[in-house]
């Protein structure tokens, strides 16, 4: 309802101005145009005017900002023991509604309001469009209520009197000047007593109307006149057209006809002016006063005018694209601060309203750490704790106050926090049960002292998913589905932490092949990136820029490393596809992320490429590819360029890849789009 109000909005505003920059100039074309090409602009903007839809620009050079969303309620109430009974407004903004707000009638909320008060409440988006709805309608009422009322005054006094090219001809003793009525079935009906050639002059006009179906015309500009009735532009425009229709029918009229016939033609115009206005929806033969002086103006112009089609075709692109200019849009919300990626959306509080004290608070999933302009900040949900059972009642996850809050330098830490801040929080995360639970000491806006505890959750609150961890991996035995990692502090050794995880089945990491990749590495161990549950349990190995899976993709990008001995791709950069998984359809993302092809050999003086040998090559039949990779990749690029020029064309992901341990191992060409 607000998207149809914004839409009917933006067309009337647009066509508004376009319908008064013709208005304006229409001295100028008037001269030097032919009558037919203002009908016809005419006809092309009532065209886009009858369909109030419209698709702004993503940035459209005139944006406009519609209210907020507000209720309006009306209720009557009871005032005292004499029975008086009044009505009390109430408007408050939309974010404030119950939750079970009605959309009918329902119990009126205001300051003050009785218990016996009953009413109903709207939106300003459904008042606005209930009294849009009620001008349109009545619009059409009062006209087609007198078009009626014409015709049945006229069919009860009419007489048949032949026909004139197909049309029936009709007198009438109402009438003073001949008129042309019927949408579906023409008519036309003459005054009593016109004989001669005043007759033929008013027949051979009424005649040219039926033709040309100029009654559609007029019943075109009456609907848009009746969508648009709020917008004075839009019955002047419908004005304009009618008199312009009059003259384009004039000059059908007297196509091939001599001197004499004009001149005749012009006199029974003038003898049959009537200060009556016609009645909706006909075409009277004299028209108005104001209307003949433009008319008898064009009769006698001898000057030929122009055809007009280059100023056509500028009013065709203005009917056209003129909306997509224009656009309304809701009232934003005041830039407040931004809650950290991953986090549930509960309320958002800004520092400098936090008041200083100790907080019981949690880490977000992701991105809680960020480097500040002076000094680091950390994001954190506040959340309700049980001291005595370390147990979190309330904040985690929904509802949660969200803040973002910088970290003083000389902050204090607990728990292994002589090594610094950030591997104080790495050693909270890999250490405590999840979540973790930071006691945090709040003075003047910023974090003074911190430490943290084991917690556990309460009943019924739901689990976090994972959280990501920076470790060194030293053990692993597939046969168990277990590895076993220590946080990754700059400093893992021997009196390091280790911890024990076990890898589900269902994850993408490839036990067999990191225990071949662990193995040589001795006392060393293998630095990734680790997803890790709340249950213990990896669920995810980040070796490199990607995770561990399988990535869809429509062609290759950026080319980011070559390998030395034959210039073949070593890594290259491409956009991302995701699959929906009850759908099964695939959707293209904005994600760009690196696929290497070789792994990095920084073992010598100079860090260089190497060649992973054991890539899987896959043909879009599904048999094996026998070629090299590089004669793969070299044939896939050529056919992509040729069949996809532009990458937008591509609408289907046509490279399936299987990345372990930072390491493309398997490529397979997907069927064509």
């Amino acid at each position: 309802m607000r998207d149809f109000l914004f839409s009917l909005f933006e067309v009337s505003l647009t066509m508004g101005a376009v319908a008064a920059l013709l208005l304006a100039l229409s001295p100028v074309w008037k001269r030097r145009f032919r009558p037919q090409w203002r009908y016809w602009a005419w006809l092309l903007v009532a065209l886009r005017l009858a369909v109030p839809l419209n698709i702004p620009l993503p940035q459209a050079p005139v944006t406009l900002e519609a209210p907020a969303p507000v209720e309006l309620s009306a209720a009557w109430v009871d005032e005292g023991a004499e029975g008086f009974r009044g009505v009390e407004f109430v408007a408050r903004p939309a974010e404030d509604l119950p939750a079970d707000r009605q959309t009918g009638t329902s119990q009126a909320e205001g300051a003050g309001a009785s218990p016996a008060a009953t009413g109903f409440s709207l939106t300003l988006a459904e008042a606005a469009f209930a009294v849009w709805l009620a001008g349109a309608a009545g619009v059409l009422a009062v006209q087609l209520a007198r078009y009626a009322a014409f015709r049945r005054h006229t069919r009860r006094w009419s007489a048949p009197a032949g026909e004139c090219e197909g049309i029936p001809v009709q007198i009438c003793a109402l009438l003073s000047a001949p008129v042309l009525v019927g949408l579906a079935r023409p008519r036309i009906l003459l005054p009593e007593g016109l004989t001669g050639e005043r007759r033929a002059y008013a027949l051979a006009h009424e005649a040219a109307h039926a033709r040309r179906r100029d009654l559609w015309y007029k019943a075109l500009l009456l609907w848009v006149c009746a969508l648009h009735w709020f917008n004075p532009l839009v019955w002047a425009l419908r004005r304009s057209a009618e008199r312009d229709l009059e003259i384009c029918c004039d000059a059908a009229a007297l196509t091939g006809r001599d001197e004499g016939w004009r001149k005749g033609y012009g006199a029974a115009l003038l003898s049959f002016v009537s200060a009556k206005p016609a009645a909706p929806l006909t075409s009277q033969f004299a028209g108005g006063v104001r209307g003949l002086k433009e008319r008898f103006r064009a009769l006698v112009t001898a000057a030929p005018a122009r055809r007009g089609r280059l100023a056509l075709a500028l009013v065709l692109c203005a009917a056209l694209l003129g909306g997509s200019l224009v656009a309304c849009r809701p009232q934003e919300a005041p830039e407040g601060p931004t809650p950290p990626t991953g986090t549930p959306l509960g309320e958002v509080i800004d520092p400098d309203e936090l008041a200083d004290g100790t907080y019981w608070a949690t880490l977000p999933i992701m991105n809680w750490w960020a480097e500040g302009e002076g000094s680091p900040e950390l994001s954190l949900i506040l959340v309700e704790l049980d001291p005595d059972t370390m147990t979190i009642t309330g904040g985690y996850l929904e509802g949660g106050q969200a803040v973002t809050l910088p970290v003083a330098e000389d902050v204090a830490l607990g728990n292994h926090g002589d090594r610094g801040l950030k591997d104080f929080l790495m050693w909270s995360l890999a250490s405590s049960h999840y979540p973790v639970v930071l006691e945090v000491e709040v003075t003047g806006g910023e974090i003074t002292a911190m430490t943290w505890h084991d917690a556990k959750l309460s009943e019924g609150t739901p689990p976090v998913t994972a959280v990501e961890v920076a470790a060194v991996v030293h053990e692993v035995d597939p046969k168990a589905g277990t590895l076993t990692y220590a946080v990754d502090d700059g400093n893992v050794g021997a009196d390091s932490q280790w911890l024990t995880a076990s890898v589900p089945r269902s994850s993408a990491v490839n036990l067999e092949l990191l225990q071949a990749r662990v193995a040589p590495l001795s006392s060393w161990g293998f630095s990734c990136t680790l997803l890790v549950q709340s249950d213990e349990q990896v669920v995810g190995l980040k070796a490199g820029p990607l995770y561990d899976g399988v990535y869809y993709i429509g062609r290759i990008g950026t080319v980011t490393a070559t390998l030395e001995e034959d210039g073949s791709i070593a890594a290259f950069d491409a956009c991302l596809y995701q699959m929906d998984q009850e759908t099964q359809q695939f959707t293209r993302t904005t994600q760009e992320a690196e696929f290497r092809l070789a792994w990095l050999d920084d073992s010598g003086a100079e860090p260089r490429y190497r060649p992973y040998e054991d890539i899987a090559l896959c043909s879009e039949d599904g048999t094996p590819y026998e070629g090299s990779v590089k004669d793969f990749l070299d044939q896939y690029t050529a056919e992509m360029d040729e069949a996809y020029p532009d990458i937008l064309d591509i609408r289907q992901p046509t490279l399936q890849l299987t990345v372990e341990l930072g390491v493309v191992t398997s490529m397979t060409r997907l069927p064509a789009p």
